[in-house]
């Protein structure tokens, strides 16, 4: 019947509300969070190094590690957010960023950080996917350049973030402290918030 329009059409109308911009800006800090753990592993490279007197080939597969797990976290995460949704992803990869951000800064071995690494990494590279689809998916067309553009702007704002925490604290507290500490605050605010509030994305 001409006239009718479809459920897409009459979102496509609707107005960016402050629960958009809420849900928007937890996912911000979220991903800033992220960003943060992932390269502060590499600022803090050096004293790694230092503390489990790596050379410089051992060295390296610490650095390349985590992107390792961000490019196998990449392939999977869209099929299964596909299968189960979005949020049940978010979740699924949020806690295995986590075990492995903190299993990072509490390995006592070669062999455990390393793959530590590749699990955060993993997690890391699936939640990154998924978290910018899910903007489209409550963002009218016309803003939603906007609004992805900021995400990857913030995910810069916590590499740089990470690198003025361990310039300023890393002869205080060392890069285990630095490298579990941030997936807490990241999990926490991003499982307690999207709960609550974010709606199932199919």
């Amino acid at each position: 019947m001409k006239g009718r329009c479809s459920a897409a059409d009459r979102l496509e109308r609707l107005p960016v509300t402050r629960y958009h911009k809420f849900v928007i800006a937890i996912i911000y800090v979220s991903w800033i969070s992220a960003s943060m753990n992932m390269t502060g592993t590499n600022y803090n490279l050096p004293l790694v190094s230092r503390y489990f007197d790596f050379d410089t080939i051992q060295s390296s597969y610490l650095s390349s590690a985590g992107f390792l797990g961000m490019m196998f976290g990449s392939l999977v995460a869209g099929y299964l957010a596909d299968r189960i949704g979005r949020k049940r992803v978010t979740y699924l990869f949020m806690l295995l960023w986590m075990i492995g951000g903190v299993g990072s800064g509490m390995a006592v071995n070669i062999p455990m950080v390393l793959c530590c690494r590749c699990i955060s990494g993993f997690g890391l590279g699936a939640m990154t996917p998924v978290l910018s689809s899910y903007i489209s998916e409550i963002i009218p067309s016309k803003l939603r350049g906007k609004y992805i553009t900021g995400y990857m702007m913030w995910g810069g704002a916590g590499t740089i973030a990470a690198c003025l925490i361990t310039m300023l604290s890393a002869n205080n507290i060392g890069y285990s402290e630095q490298i579990y500490t941030f997936p807490y605050f990241c999990a926490f605010l991003l499982k307690r918030f999207m709960k609550t509030f974010v709606p199932i994305s199919e």
